[in-house]
Parts: structure tokens; sequence; C-alpha cells
């Protein structure tokens, strides 16, 4: 995702005047558009396994992270995600994030969106507890003392 595109968005939401929010366990999303929001993850939070359904096949995802560090379950692939980082999702691609600390995600999807929880946990994600949440930054981290 090029970064012209994440300024315009940010420079788009910030001069709203109404403000249009989707409250979930792991924190909260402030819609951008029509085909964008701004999740704003608490640190542990963590989505539901989901993954989209579309009759469009070249229905994708593009995550962006403006702040913090977050882990991406991409299919069967664990991915650390820092800020700038940027990945596309394609349709049918299972996937959740997971905050290891505070983060803050932009995520643009194409036109046609449908999206289809299929897992796996607390509807609208949850926060994860605390010893869970060190067991997977000491996997992903082990030689970094959490903060």
């Amino acid at each position: 995702m090029e970064n012209h595109l994440v300024k315009l968005a940010i420079e788009q939401m910030e001069n709203r005047h109404g403000r249009v929010e989707e409250e979930h366990n792991w924190g909260y999303a402030d819609i951008i558009c029509s085909t964008g929001k701004k999740l704003y993850v608490n640190e542990g939070g963590r989505s539901t396994l989901h993954h989209d359904v579309s009759l469009y096949q070249d229905y994708f995802k593009d995550f962006y992270v403006d702040k913090g560090v977050v882990l991406l379950e991409l299919e069967d692939t664990p991915i650390i995600m820092y800020e700038t980082d940027s990945i596309k999702i394609h349709r049918d691609q299972v996937h959740r994030f997971t905050a290891l600390r505070e983060a803050e995600i932009i995520e643009f999807c194409s036109p046609e969106r449908g999206e289809k929880e299929i897992d796996a946990g607390p509807e609208g994600g949850e926060i994860l507890p605390e010893k869970q949440l060190n067991e997977i930054w000491n996997k992903y981290f082990p030689n970094q003392r959490r903060l």
C-alpha cells in the first residue's frame, strides 16, 4: 500500500465532523469511508478468526500498521508486523490479528465486501490474559523483554 493513500485516508478521517465507530472486545474501529477503517486495538486484543466471502475473485484487504506491534495469523503462517508494515489479504484467506503492543491498523478493502466469521473464539474477539500474551511475546521475541 502506498503511503500517500494512507496519509489521504488519515486526513479524511481527521477532517470529518461526525464519527462512526464499531465497538469490539479487542478495541474499536473508526470508519474512514465505505471501504476503509482504522482499527484501535488494545494490547492483547485479538480478533476472531475469519475470512471474507465475496462473489469477486479479485476481492482483497490491505492492512497497514500505523502504530504498535501486531501478530497476524494468515492461514497457518504467523507474521509479525511493525509500524509502516503492510500486507494484502485475498478472499478466502483465513486470518486474525493480535496486538502484542497497543496498535492502530488501517484496513482498506476492495469495494465488494462480505465478511463471514468462521471460528473460534468469543464473538467480537477478546483481550488475551497477560500470561498468554507473554507466551506469544516470548515465542517471537525470545531475547526481548516485554515493556
